[in-house]
């Protein structure tokens, strides 16, 4: 889940050194990965939201479910760990 963010922090760390190969960000993620950048964002920005939410996984929410209620779901994960406290 967060090998996505490693990858573009190393990129973004040191972006000349995918431009010594010829690539762009968006070109490394095609070949490499195989996805968009827009899509790359995207699972970035889940990974960022719920890694540290191991059991998330498990809920069996489609990805499009799960980005566009991505705020809502988020806010509950808070407030439930605000009321264990």
């Amino acid at each position: 889940d967060k090998w996505l963010n490693t990858a573009f922090d190393v990129y973004r760390r040191d972006p000349e050194n995918l431009k010594a190969s010829g690539q762009t960000w968006k070109e490394w993620l095609k070949i490499n990965v195989g996805i968009h950048d827009s899509y790359a964002r995207q699972l970035r920005k889940i990974a960022t939201l719920f890694g540290d939410f191991p059991r998330f996984k498990a809920l069996g929410l489609s990805f499009a479910e799960i980005y566009q209620r991505r705020n809502q779901i988020y806010s509950l994960l808070l407030d439930n760990i605000m009321y264990e406290y």
